[in-house]
């Protein structure tokens, strides 16, 4: 009787064992889903936010480069539009910056390349004066002596009797 009554007391211990076991692995299971719900709910709110943080980011850099480059495309413009003077602001050392820099060293370049052209212009123009000048004066200067010779050549071939004197007195009239 006393190993019947063991066996029904380790009987009866076993199964409010098993029991509590299933409660508490009832209870470990339910935390684990709680917990895997959570985590899963925390990194969806963390994954959109990160999203919305990686799309801010990348709207700020391409608004930062789109700048930069409309502002080189305003600088090009406006050196094309004759505002020769006008240089881009070097802000930077990337790709951009010696962008910009090539584009003023080109600036400067046909800037320079204007004033070559327009001191050359100035003095075509003061040698084309000159040689005007030297022109009138050379005319002028071989106009009265030839104005003497033709009137000459004219009185004789009206005063001369020798038809082959008077034919070498128009033959100086016709040259002059």
């Amino acid at each position: 009787s006393a190993a019947t009554d063991s066996a029904a007391r380790i009987g009866q211990m076993i199964d409010d064992k098993r029991d509590l076991f299933e409660l508490q692995r009832k209870r470990i299971v339910n935390s684990i889903g709680e917990n895997l719900t959570r985590t899963a709910t925390e990194l969806t709110v963390s994954t959109v936010l990160m999203v919305l943080v990686v799309i801010a980011v990348a709207i700020w850099i391409a608004r930062f480069i789109t700048r930069r480059i409309t502002d080189i495309n305003d600088g090009i413009e406006r050196i094309r539009a004759g505002d020769l003077g006008y240089r881009l602001k070097v802000a930077s050392n990337d790709e951009m910056g010696q962008l910009s820099g090539s584009l003023n060293r080109m600036a400067d370049a046909v800037q320079e390349s204007f004033a070559r052209s327009e001191d050359a212009r100035r003095r075509a123009e003061e040698a084309n004066q000159l040689k005007s000048d030297f022109i009138a004066s050379i005319s002028h200067e071989l106009r009265t002596p030839l104005n003497g010779i033709l009137g000459f050549a004219e009185v004789l071939e009206l005063e001369l009797e020798d038809p082959a004197t008077r034919e070498y007195a128009a033959t100086i009239g016709q040259s002059g």
